[in-house]
């Protein structure tokens, strides 16, 4: 085509303008191409550095979890801090979950349920519960569901879900400093500005966050509170009907959405039935 031009510009005696414009076109052309592969650059690299990150967590990341898991292995270190988050039931109830605690409330909704008096190997004991709020029933997460927990607990009858800390001489105020010491190993430091004050992060914490997860899903604040165990509201407009989750309520809370910033995955595929063989090695037995 070039050539063409040249032949029939020297004929027509329009050389020169034709070159100046054949060197315009190029130099239009050769900017344009650079133009686009810079744009294409920071996308293709945005993709690279996205598909790399994905492998490093697939790969290494979550197996170290999952192994973490693995050698900690304690039923409590696991499912205690999911329970809280997920339940937002004080840390003292949680500890003496049974398996006969769990039960189908309504058609495929899963809900636990702590009383005040429990028989423990053929004795009536008292079970520290707080407030009388606390022995009504709360709805279990699908999650736990999902995971293969609740079908766990489930089988387990009147045996404690967790054993090991039921073993402890006052597991209630026992437990507040376990998960304070696993949430330490765990690396948790204080929120910032709280370094000064003293402030440990404490189970609490993850009370406090399902409650506030709860509250920018839209649930109401009756519900919220019936379902952390607190009383169900000083109007005496709340103090209406039931006192605790209706079935309505109870199907909105089990399928609440999850943290986005909470890596879930970590507790699918964990073998519950091995993870309940682990036992402590250290701390004070029950008092006899």
């Amino acid at each position: 085509v070039e050539v063409n031009l040249i032949r029939a510009s020297e004929a027509s005696g329009t050389l020169v303008v034709v070159l100046r414009r054949m060197v315009q076109y190029r130099e239009a052309r050769e900017l344009l191409q650079k133009r686009v592969r810079g744009a294409m650059l920071y996308p293709i690299l945005l993709i690279v550095a996205c598909f790399a990150v994905m492998v490093i967590i697939t790969m290494v990341v979550i197996p170290q979890f999952k192994d973490m898991f693995a050698q900690a292995g304690l039923m409590e270190n696991i499912m205690l801090p999911l329970l809280g988050h997920l339940t937002s039931r004080r840390l003292g109830l949680l500890i003496h979950l049974r398996g006969n605690d769990i039960r189908e409330q309504f058609p495929q909704v899963w809900v636990g349920q702590v009383t005040r008096l429990s028989k423990v190997n053929g004795l009536w004991t008292t079970v520290p519960v707080k407030t009388q709020e606390s022995e009504r029933y709360f709805v279990l997460h699908d999650f736990l569901y999902e995971i293969g927990f609740i079908d766990w607990a489930t089988r387990q009858g009147s045996k404690f879900l967790f054993p090991n800390l039921m073993q402890l001489a006052d597991p209630s105020k026992s437990g507040s400093s376990y998960m304070q010491r696993l949430f330490k190993s765990a690396g948790i430091k204080p929120k910032l500005g709280e370094e000064t004050l003293g402030r440990r992060e404490v189970f609490h914490s993850l009370r406090s966050g399902s409650i506030q997860d709860m509250r920018e899903s839209g649930v109401d604040a009756r519900e919220r509170r019936v379902q952390a165990g607190h009383s169900a509201g000083s109007d005496e407009h709340d103090l209406y009907g039931f006192d605790v989750a209706t079935e309505k309520e109870a199907r909105k809370l089990k399928v609440l959405p999850l943290d986005p910033e909470v890596d879930y995955s970590v507790f699918r595929g964990l073998d519950f039935e091995a993870i309940a063989k682990k036992k402590r090695e250290a701390g004070k037995s029950r008092r006899k």
